[in-house]
Formats: C-alpha cells, structure tokens, sequence
C-alpha cells in the first residue's frame, strides 16, 4: 500500500491517527488508522469521528457560499466591502472587493489576534488595518479576508451557519459536518490545552487572558473563531468526517455541487497560483490545507482526488510537520500512480 509510511509514523507515534481517501480514475481506496486521541486515554478512530478541518471550511463552506450569492444575484466578485459592511463606509478598506478576499490579494497581514478586542470594535479594526501591498497586485493568504467574507454572508443572508447548511452541506447529503461545538465521543482531539495560540499570541497581549488548559475537543481550534466568533467563522470552524468530505470532492470533481459549472471553473482561475480560495497548480491540480493537518488536493484533468484528515496538533503543536507531512502525501500518492 503506498501509504504504508504513513502507517509507520503512526506506530511510531509521529501522527496519531489518520483518515485517508483516494480517488484514481474509478478506483477508490480508504484506510482509517490509529487514535482519535491519546490524552487524556486513548481512543481508536473511526470513520466516524469528525476532524476539526481547519481552514479547509474555506474552500467547502465560506467560498461556495459566496459563489451562491454570486449566481443568485445578490453580490458582484468585483462589489466592495463597504456595499455590505457599515463598518467599512468611509475607511481605509471600504474598496476591497469579493473577488480581493476570496483570492487573497487584499494585502491585510495573514492574522491578528481580533479577540483581544472588543466586539463592537473588531470591524472597524479590519476596516482600517493598512495592506501590506497595493490590493489586486499580489496574493498573501490570510484568515482576515475569510472572516470578513463570513461578515458579508451573514449580512446578506441573516445565518452563515444555516446558509451554508441549507445550500451547500443539506442538497450533498453531508449530513455529518456543519460547526461545532459538537459531542465530545464524536470529535478528534487537537491540542491540549491553547500553548500554541498563546505564543502566537504575545507581542499582542496586554491584560490577562483566559485560555482553554483542557484537551480541545468538540471546539475549534482556532483562537478567532472560537474566542471571538462562537465557532463560527469564515476562516474555521467547520467539523466533518471523511465519509462527508469524500461527497465533496467526488461532486466537486463531477461538476455536481450545488453551483454551476461556470461557477466552479471560475473559482479555479488562477492568479499569482490563488483562485477564489483554492491554491492552483499548473497541472490542473487544486488544494487546500488545515491547520490541524487536513488537505484536500482534486485534478479534474487526470481524474483523481486525495482527502487526508488527521490530527498532527494533538496532543501538542510542530511548528512544519502539517506541512511535511502533505508534502509526503502527495508525493507518495503521484509517485504510485505513475
């Protein structure tokens, strides 16, 4: 099996547990292995266990979300922010536009910590933040542009949380991903305890914090969309399993999701290597990844697709083994094939 080294790292313990699915031109392999967690016990994964995904809620549910709001009329990739968002009349930011946020070209710095603020205070704060670079002339990721998009969703439609379930997660038959919390025998554990964001963290803090010391389990992850945002955020906070996510692909590679195929392509053009949310490589492939270790990598033209879910923070965070460890993934997954 070409993931056998993955299967190693596990025994030694180097990765906890993984969800794996591939898709190659008909055929399709899954493998499930290792914990779901292994403090405070250990508990084996299952296909049924729900990864927190990270960022990839990105690419499966803030920007098709926005790509409905596209094709039913109710917004333009080229509108500005200040059409939708009070906060932005008149401000620094007030021109940055979908298709900027969507394609990481607005300049805005990759993350601020905009818990530390108050509520009233975190859209103004965005409003205003200087881009590191003219918006349009370059790509930078950052989760800001996502939680802003979040904003405009919510706006628009009254629920990001119920929008996205009734238009995307609802017609696939996803029927176990949506956002947290969620039941604690159901979810992957991440991290223990937040030392990872309280490092991050520390040039910003000026009065005490209270932080989660506990096994994170059944929350997000993420500091902004818990702390700030409930669990709900355009950047994170998406829970799902690797039954749910295998629906994705295969629709999103069949052209089936619950948008048009104009639509679909046109999130896959790049520009500087970004399209609307995706990361596109000149092969055709596309791929996106998850702070927690996911990835999601779909080639339309060679007709093959990978899901990886697993949970490389836990119980403490590598600074690079997520990315070590994808690269390894596809690296493997190509080198079998061919």
């Amino acid at each position: 099996m070409w993931y056998e080294e993955l299967v190693r790292k596990v025994r030694s313990g180097g990765i906890r547990g993984f969800a794996l699915y591939t898709y190659d031109r008909g055929k399709e392999e899954t493998a499930i292995y290792g914990q779901a967690q292994i403090v405070p016990t250990p508990r084996p994964l299952s296909r049924n266990h729900r990864f927190d995904i990270a960022s990839l809620t990105k690419v499966i549910a803030t920007g098709p979300a926005v790509m409905k709001l596209y094709e039913t009329g109710r917004l333009s990739l080229e509108d500005k922010v200040g059409r939708f968002l009070k906060e932005f009349v008149g401000r620094r930011n007030r021109d940055l536009t979908i298709r900027q946020l969507l394609n990481h070209s607005t300049g805005l710095t990759p993350w601020y910590p905009l818990y530390l603020l108050e509520e009233k205070e975190r859209l103004p704060f965005l409003a205003n933040l200087k881009p590191d670079f003219k918006p349009g002339t370059a790509t930078r990721y950052s989760c800001l542009n996502y939680i802003i998009l979040e904003r405009i969703i919510e706006r628009l439609t009254g629920s990001f949380k119920d929008f996205v379930t009734d238009q995307i997660f609802s017609p696939l038959g996803m029927e176990k991903t949506g956002f947290g919390p969620i039941e604690k025998n159901l979810a992957v554990t991440t991290e223990v305890g937040d030392h990872h964001e309280r490092k991050m963290v520390q040039p910003y803090l000026k009065k005490k914090f209270h932080w989660r010391d506990y096994p994170i389990t059944g929350e997000v992850h993420d500091g902004n969309s818990f702390y700030a945002f409930g669990g709900i955020s355009g950047n994170a906070g998406i829970f799902s399993t690797i039954d749910d996510l295998v629906i994705f692909i295969r629709t999103y590679l069949d052209f089936d999701l619950p948008l048009k195929r104009e639509t679909i392509l046109m999130m896959e053009q790049p520009f500087n290597e970004r399209g609307l949310g995706w990361i596109v490589k000149e092969d055709g492939t596309i791929f996106h990844a998850g702070f927690t270790g996911c990835g999601i990598w779909i080639n339309r033209r060679e007709r093959w697709a990978i899901v990886f879910l697993t949970n490389l923070i836990h119980p403490r965070v590598i600074p690079g083994l997520g990315d070590r460890v994808r690269q390894e993934v596809i690296r493997t997954f190509l080198s079998a094939r061919s």
